[in-house]
């Protein structure tokens, strides 16, 4: 995800342009590049924490039709049950 944050971060980009922005990130300085790789270091991981989520609810929403496919694991009602002995 830092990879595909990183392809927009260029000079040209009109964001990074903008008089209040460019006061807080600097990109001619170091700090400023730190900073920046900073905030597109936590987006990232962001980006990938709500990913695994996502990838977990499609496997959730995948096995939800196991459940009909396995069916109900009730015995027929013709058939006798042992039931064990209870001690007084």
């Amino acid at each position: 995800m830092h990879t595909r944050l990183t392809e927009r971060v260029t000079p040209l980009n009109q964001a990074l342009q903008m008089p209040d922005v460019s006061s807080t990130i600097a990109l001619a300085t170091e700090t400023g590049k730190a900073m920046l790789d900073m905030i597109v270091t936590q987006q990232a991981t962001l980006i990938a924490y709500l990913n695994d989520f996502k990838l977990l609810m499609f496997m959730t929403f995948g096995m939800i039709p196991l459940i009909f496919i396995i069916g109900k694991s009730r015995r027929p009602t013709g058939e006798k049950r042992e039931e064990a002995a209870v001690l007084e």
